[in-house]
């Protein structure tokens, strides 16, 4: 039975660790420590408290109190105050642990103050990192009634209407076997986190005979967790993702926590399980954020292929109308969305949008925060807390009298020092916040394009009624009216739409990727647009190198089918390339070193060593046996890394990459890399 509160309830706890701690353990009345109805949640890893990467493996449970700490882990010995921010993730992820009737404790420093560390990127200072998303979030918290809530409350969860009807749906559209009836049925099953969307689909797929074949299916393990443990048997039938996109012959095919696949790997898994039943359920609204990506892109092409949508709103977990969701939902946005527009969008005005103008503003903050999650494969909690707070993002943003109709956040990079770019060229740092800047000169191998001041357009989003409109390239030109940089540029999965909107604002392709993106299973794309002199050089040496090495890239990326790039894709990354810079010895010699000796990946370089190796064979002779195998298989033969890898009897395909690249390394300096390999020639 519920306990006295059907009602979950918060108490924000602020003062030091000690204090927050000692008015926790007074409020919970039993020790520190995990139980089958507390846990304690803390950064640091204190001794009875979950450390964060541990709660996030915990998905899918309940209890009846959550005590979390938002105090640095980078003091969990001390009273003083951290430098660290607030985990936005982890606030939404433990408030989904709480069942009905139970209560959220959240430990905070006394007072929000500038210095969270985890923001700060060159050339800015922790007191450049202004706490307004950690200030806003306390008024919010400090708001909640102080007298919902029992950390002894129990729940009874029980299935709901909603629940009763996905799976009566689900069995219904499973009754004939798809063979046999000529097509099989496709449907995405989405609910916000506590309404029972994993146990129905184990409900579902329990009450199936047992002769059917069935496979499920997650990004991890955690996200068949809760699925698995209702239903205990569907554990030997756990596949990934990439077994379902290679292989058929099943009945049903269940697919949990979808959104964390990349749309491209669900769309492929379709194709393969054309004979089969086809069911992709996700959570929206959750902690991990699922974005357009999964939404917006692969929904409408399922509902175009003719699957239908399922969703659940009952919560099961606690009860409907829950104050402390519903306060959750108002302090992280979760369910924001962009706002309606009335009237004819045409006059619009085109600013930056100061952070602090947008943390004063909860509707305009909504608005664009609701744009730019729409856009996005998977946005986070997190991400709101870094768009209001990080010093180096700006905001630009297109806005009519009824709302915001376009949005685009960008980021200050570049003017990095020389021997930082240096330590960055040679793989021995990583700078935060430089995103491309730093993909130049790790990957591109320019040392000195570190230097050069960039602006990185890191999001854009178009409100959906207001597109064909040239709105995103009018506020595109805005922002490049207002800055002064080396260059422009932009980071982003590639897509021909998304390539050709670019180079209508003036940017060129400069790089592509070599692998598929996690999140949206799309190799990355690069692209510049010049604004001095130092960038028209560095954007034509890039371009030119380009067109040198991407066609041996594409081979190899493509082998054995690892990545499939469309024909279309291939056409607009290769869109009026110049001619290729020459491959004289001083090219193979740096290609080669430089692969080696720093983190450049083996394909950008790939073509220069074959042909470095195709003069100088005994070079190859020289390495030990496993490697040669593997230089033949992928570089010669063009097979794939985990074929080299399997061929050379490593044990995975990281290893097979590190193996081969520090046996090429002991033969190689920097200094003396031709002369080292015509000596072994």
């Amino acid at each position: 039975m519920p306990g006295s509160s059907l009602n979950r309830g918060l108490r924000l706890l602020r003062g030091t660790r000690g204090e927050t701690l000692a008015a926790a353990l007074t409020l919970t009345g039993c020790g520190a420590g995990e139980t089958d109805r507390h846990l304690w949640v803390d950064a640091s890893g204190a001794p009875g408290h979950r450390a964060f990467a541990e709660a996030r493996a915990l998905s899918g449970g309940t209890y009846s109190c959550v005590v979390l700490s938002l105090h640095s882990a980078s003091v969990a010995t001390s009273d003083e105050r951290g430098v660290g921010g607030v985990d936005a993730d982890m606030i939404a992820l433990c408030q989904g642990f709480v069942s009905g009737g139970g209560l959220l404790i959240l430990r905070m420093d006394e007072a929000t103050e500038s210095g969270a560390s985890d923001l700060v990127v060159h050339p800015y200072s922790g007191d450049d990192v202004k706490p307004r998303f950690e200030a806003r979030l306390a008024a919010l918290l400090e708001s909640a009634p102080p007298d919902a809530g029992d950390p002894a409350a129990t729940w009874a969860t029980k299935a709901s209407a909603d629940q009763d009807r996905v799976v009566s749906e689900l069995l219904r559209s499973w009754s004939d076997p798809p063979r046999s009836a000529g097509h099989a049925s496709r449907h995405a099953l989405i609910a916000p986190r506590g309404r029972g969307k994993s146990v129905a689909l184990a409900r579902a797929l329990g009450a199936l005979s047992p002769g059917t074949r069935i496979a499920i299916c997650g990004s991890t393990p955690s996200a068949t967790a809760t699925l698995v443990a209702h239903t205990p048997a569907l554990a030997e039938r756990l596949m990934t993702p990439e077994r379902l996109c290679a292989e058929a012959g099943y009945d049903v095919v269940a697919v949990d926590e979808a959104a964390q696949i990349p749309v491209a790997t669900l769309k492929r898994m379709v194709a393969r399980q054309r004979d089969a039943h086809l069911v992709f359920a996700t959570t929206t609204d959750g902690y991990e954020g699922t974005g357009g990506g999964f939404v917006l892109r692969f929904l409408e092409w399922l509902k175009a292929e003719g699957g239908s949508v399922l969703s659940m709103d009952t919560p099961i977990r606690w009860a409907p109308n829950d104050p402390l969701e519903e306060l959750m939902n108002r302090a992280l946005l979760m369910r924001s969305a962009a706002a309606p527009i009335t009237g004819d969008p045409g006059g619009f005005r085109l600013k930056e949008l100061g952070q602090d103008a947008l943390a004063a503003d909860e509707s305009l903050l909504a608005q664009v925060y609701g744009l730019l999650k729409h856009a996005h494969y998977r946005t986070t909690p997190s991400d709101l807390r870094r768009i209001m707070n990080a010093p180096n993002l700006r905001l630009h943003v297109a806005e009519a009298d009824s709302g915001v109709l376009a949005a685009n956040l960008i980021a200050l990079e570049g003017a990095l020092p020389g021997a930082l770019c240096r330590e960055l060229y040679l793989g021995k740092r990583r700078v935060r916040g430089h995103a491309l800047a730093d993909l130049l000169v790790t990957h591109g191998g320019h040392v000195q394009s570190g230097g050069l001041r960039a602006i990185r357009s890191v999001r854009i989003a178009t409100h959906p009624d207001a597109r064909r409109r040239q709105i995103a390239r009018k506020l595109t030109e805005h922002m490049h009216s207002g800055y002064a940089p080396d260059y422009f540029g932009t980071m982003f999965g590639a897509t021909p739409e998304l390539i050709r909107f670019r180079r209508t604002c003036g940017y060129e392709v400069v790089r592509l990727g070599v692998s598929a993106g996690v999140r949206s299973g799309e190799p990355t794309v690069a692209m510049m647009r010049a604004a001095s002199d130092a960038g028209r050089a560095l954007l034509a040496a890039l371009r030119s190198e380009l067109a040198r090495d991407l066609p041996e890239q594409l081979r190899l990326m493509c082998a054995d089918d690892v990545v499939t790039l469309a024909p279309e894709l291939i056409e607009s990354i290769t869109a009026d390339l110049p001619l290729p810079s020459p491959f004289t010895e001083a090219v193979e010699d740096e290609a080669i070193s430089a692969w080696a000796l720093g983190p450049r990946p083996f394909e950008l370089r790939a073509e220069a060593i074959r042909r470095r190796l195709d003069r100088y064979p005994r070079f190859l002779a020289k390495l030990p046996e496993d490697c040669r195998v593997m230089l033949t298989t992928r570089l010669f033969e063009r097979r794939s890394w985990a074929i080299a890898a399997q061929a050379a009897e490593q044990p995975s395909v990281r290893a097979a990459m590190r193996r081969l690249r520090r046996a090429v390394k002991h033969q190689l300096t920097v200094e003396g890399v031709a002369e080292q390999i015509r000596r072994e020639g």
